[in-house]
């Protein structure tokens, strides 16, 4: 059993990441703080410490992250969107394994705790896509750089529109039962 210590002073987000974590058989939340300076003292009681870096308190940010990493805690970060790529590099340079966006899906969330609880690290989708397509060490014409349209996603407002049309699978099973004969199935 995966057990997770989740630092998150916004209840709403706390909610939710509570569900997804609900819905995973192999991980119990261990408990949920608003604060690290809240955490219970006297050693680590939790395999992965999902942790917002903007946080009221004494202890936010690049100091809670080695604070927590000090303590023998794996750190997972959780922020919003707007997060620049120097920010997930100096939270990871501080000992945070992985980096999640607050957007990142269900999934992703599982992912990266079992990564992290594993010992391996774990950086969204959604920014490595980013750091794909605005880092400078990537020239403009590497083939590992991404496309503009390659890093949109179901959820960027560019990329909506697409979201109407039928994907290439669901055309040929709509048109594959259109051709079938009456009765047939």
């Amino acid at each position: 059993m995966i057990r997770v210590y989740l630092i998150e002073d916004h209840p709403v987000t706390q909610v939710g990441l509570a569900h997804i974590m609900a819905a995973m058989p192999d991980v119990e939340l261990a408990g949920t703080f608003d604060k690290v300076e809240d955490l219970p003292p006297g050693g680590s009681f939790a395999d992965v410490v999902l942790l917002d870096l903007h946080l009221a308190g004494k202890l936010q940010g690049l100091a809670a992250v080695r604070h927590l990493v000090v303590s023998g805690l794996r750190v997972l970060v959780v922020t919003a969107e707007a997060t620049g790529m120097d920010e997930v590099a100096d939270a990871i340079s501080a000992g945070a394994s992985g980096y999640l966006t607050k957007h990142a899906a269900a999934q992703e969330y599982a992912i990266a705790i079992r990564a992290v609880a594993a010992g391996r690290g774990h950086i969204g989708a959604r920014l490595a896509a980013h750091a794909r397509t605005t880092s400078p060490a990537l020239a403009a014409t590497s083939p590992q750089r991404l496309a503009r349209r390659e890093e949109q996603t179901p959820r960027s407002p560019n990329c909506l529109a697409s979201l109407n049309a039928p994907s290439t699978v669901t055309w040929k099973a709509s048109n594959a039962r259109s051709r079938k004969p009456v009765g047939s199935g």
